[in-house]
């Protein structure tokens, strides 16, 4: 196989965006439907894949005659450009193959001795297309990896500059060590992961060195900042690399603290009345002290601002003479406001609004793409001298989506946590050991990812689960249908490619997380989805804190499980009748674009009690079309509960005869209005009272070890003892609801 990247002039793709939409995405489209081709990733200008060698030339034209005949540009190869593994290759200069054969047009790559190699990242996504943002100047719209440059290559930044003879010494002197800075500053994260930091801190250096040689250094503290980024992706140790691209060229005094050079605060919200405006007056007298303390000295460079929580009033009269007040102070340091990742036309409101009183540069950094954590995942781990294959890659993904999945995860800190939490982990089972094995393998990561996600078939695992006979049933039904029509639609590109988005509906505890993740490795195995992997989240997790904040932040889950499974509990969550402005509506909203753009690289589904799901089907007329599928999950019988106590019983413990009558009495006399009632948490449930009977007899062996570890009817007795077991027994006549976990 060889990897080719087919690059486009960004004027032709900006100019074709605005006349018939993103000629990326339709030639990513183009790429995955070729057989034999496998999509690697792409960026806002160029597709990357891997083709079959002796198969180069036809897909270079294919992707030519479809930019020709589809797109309607006459002349392809005059915006497209091919770079990779070109070796061999030869075209004809027109599409229509009439005139005599040559070298297609190529694109040196970019490499030095030091660079790594290329790496498949995440498509663009919807994020910014949602959010209505243009590609230009705001990066990719993902993170790449920033090819490490030698200082030769970073000094070419400051070549040409116009400069007086009688400064060049002095200037070629800052010119050197900026350029050494630079080099150094473009190999650490975030900046290697983000071309748009990466970008700034070259810019920043050219200017630098450029206005000092123009003699109009007070320009330099001009530059005034409005950073769009989440939590964790990067912030603080970006702004330490702004400080020292200044220090580079001496302006700051040498030897200060970096903790005293800059300053991050958030100006909190209070909605009491008297005290409202009080982190605005702290924020204020922050800035008179920096301006103090650089009177006779350079100490303080960057006074940095989080106003996420009073984006909405950044208009208002009160504000406006903060921000003039804090302006004034502002005149030897840098000021940078910290919003998180938003759309398009959130941000330039904001900044609109904070430049009334100064000017502002907008710096808008996209969330880590899934890969590029996998990847600092590996570096961070290879630093411990800890290897890790390619094979580890799906379980670093896991694990990152179990991390994100509770709405806490601050990128590259949880990530450096995670391959903490891993390196120790090898280091215990490395104990008492002869020799150190150092290869991370698949048996590693089952402390945090769990055996069900690790399990390797998974129609024995379907076909395992008690009862659900009729949802078995349904899924080799639906399965069985994708897989035709996904065929077809290879042979007949009339047929249109499959949905295979889901509603799953009924009570809690029914199975219906556990069928969803089973079905993410069907899929896999079948071709259906090319990575198979499962995500989770719960329905108001795709909804922001902030205006602006629930379309990228949507995008953002749909786009880290592209290729897989994208579970969303309690999804009725994101519909409310009675509030029409409420962020769930635009989740929804995105939530069915990503659907409708990826409906054959993404599966959606979406979980729920019944009446509430089919509430929020009948919200939007757009969820009939790209929602084919329902399937029912029946409540359990006790009998079936039964079965599953003992079937998770049977494969962990020992336990005398007696407990088969306690768990069967403690079923018995729980009432059907109980049993039938939406709340009660079926399989949920009896897990919660194994868990707990097994526990109570685990602390009497921690007592008298000699006496084995063996459930016994007392442990079940005990457990059905505690609250949230007895009101399910508690006398019927009461209609008492079931238990919920």
């Amino acid at each position: 196989m060889s990897r080719l990247t087919f690059s486009f002039l960004r004027n032709w793709v900006n100019d074709q965006r605005k006349v018939s939409g993103n000629p990326i995405r339709k030639i990513e489209n183009l790429i995955r439907s070729i057989e034999d081709v496998k999509f690697l990733g792409c960026d806002s200008v160029s597709v990357r894949a891997e083709v079959p060698e002796d198969q180069r030339d036809a897909v270079a034209l294919k992707v030519a005659g479809f930019v020709s005949e589809e797109i309607g540009e006459e002349e392809p190869w005059a915006v497209m450009s091919i770079s990779g593994e070109t070796e061999g290759m030869t075209l004809p200069a027109r599409v229509d193959g009439s005139v005599s054969h040559r070298e297609p047009p190529k694109k040196a790559p970019e490499k030095t001795e030091s660079a790594p190699e290329e790496t498949p990242e995440e498509t663009e996504g919807a994020a910014g297309e949602a959010a209505g943002d243009s590609a230009e100047g705001e990066g990719t719209g993902e993170f790449v990896q920033v090819p490490r440059r030698e200082e030769e290559e970073i000094e070419s930044i400051f070549d040409g500059a116009p400069h007086e003879e009688g400064n060049a010494p002095e200037l070629d002197r800052y010119g050197k060590e900026a350029a050494r800075v630079l080099a150094k500053l473009l190999n650490e994260t975030p900046m290697r992961f983000s071309p748009v930091l990466a970008d700034y801190l070259k810019e920043l250096s050219g200017a630098i060195g450029t206005l000092r040689k123009m003699g109009a250094e007070d320009a330099i503290w001009s530059q005034n900042l409005l950073i769009s980024i989440n939590a964790g992706d990067g912030l603080t140790s970006f702004l330490q690399a702004v400080a020292e691209v200044y220090a580079s060229f001496g302006l700051l005094d040498a030897g200060q603290d970096k903790e005293r050079q800059i300053r991050e605060i958030k100006i909190s919200g209070n909605a009491g009345r008297d005290h409202r405006y009080e982190a605005w007056d702290e924020a204020v007298d922050m800035a008179k002290g920096f301006a103090d303390s650089n009177k006779k000295s350079r100490k303080r460079l960057i006074l940095c601002m989080d106003i996420s929580e009073w984006q909405s009033e950044l208009g208002t009269g009160a504000i406006h003479e903060y921000m003039r007040e804090i302006a004034e102070y502002a005149k030897k340091f840098i000021l940078v406001f910290r919003v998180p990742y938003m759309e398009v036309s959130v941000r330039n409101k904001i900044s609109e609004q904070i430049g009334d009183t100064m000017a502002v540069r907008q710096i808008v950094v996209p969330p880590i793409a899934i890969e590029s954590m996998v990847r600092f995942f590996r570096e961070g781990a290879e630093k411990y001298h800890c290897t890790t294959g390619d094979d580890c890659n799906s379980y670093i993904e896991q694990w990152i989506m179990r991390e994100k999945s509770d709405d806490s995860f601050f990128g590259y800190k949880t990530l450096g946590k995670m391959v903490d939490q891993l390196v120790y982990q090898k280091a215990l089972s490395n104990f008492g050991q002869d020799a150190l094995d150092m290869r991370i393998c698949e048996k590693d990561f089952e402390k945090f990812i769990g055996d069900d996600e690790m399990a390797e078939n998974p129609y024995e695992q379907l076909e395992a689960m008690i009862g659900i006979a009729q949802v078995k049933k349904k899924i080799r039904e639906i399965v069985a249908q994708i897989k035709t029509q996904k065929e077809l639609y290879k042979e007949n590109k009339s047929v249109k490619a499959p949905a295979i988005h889901m509603f799953f509906t009924g009570c809690p505890g029914t199975g219906k997380t556990t069928v969803a993740r089973i079905l993410a490795g069907i899929f896999r195995e079948e071709g259906v989805l090319r990575k198979g992997l499962f995500y989770e989240v719960k329905g108001r997790d795709l909804c922001g804190e902030y205006i602006g904040q629930t379309a990228p932040k949507t995008s953002g889950y749909c786009r880290d499980a592209y290729g897989s499974v994208l579970f969303i509990d309690e999804a009725y969550s994101l519909y409310h009748e009675d509030s029409p402005r409420d962020y769930g509506r635009e989740a929804i909203e995105t939530l069915m674009t990503e659907m409708e753009n990826h409906r054959d690289d993404l599966c959606v589904i979406m979980a729920g009690y019944t009446d509430e799901m089919h509430q929020l089907l009948e919200s939007n007329p757009g969820f009939a079309s790209r929602v084919p599928y329902e399937i029912e999950f029946p409540s359990y019988t006790k009998e079936e509960l039964e079965e599953i106590f003992w079937k998770m019983m049977a494969d962990n413990f020992a336990y005398d005869e007696d407990v088969k009558g306690a768990v069967h009495d403690f079923l018995g006399n729980i009432s059907d209005k109980v049993m039938e009632d939406k709340t009660f948490s079926n399989a949920r449930m009896i897990r919660n009272l194994y868990e707990r009977a097994w526990g109570k007899a685990a602390y009497r062996y921690s007592l008298s070890p000699e006496e084995g570890m063996v459930i016994r009817k007392e442990d079940i007795l005990s457990a059905t003892e505690e609250t949230e077991f007895k009101r399910l027994v508690e006398d019927k006549r009461r209609g008492t609801i079931g238990f919920r976990s």
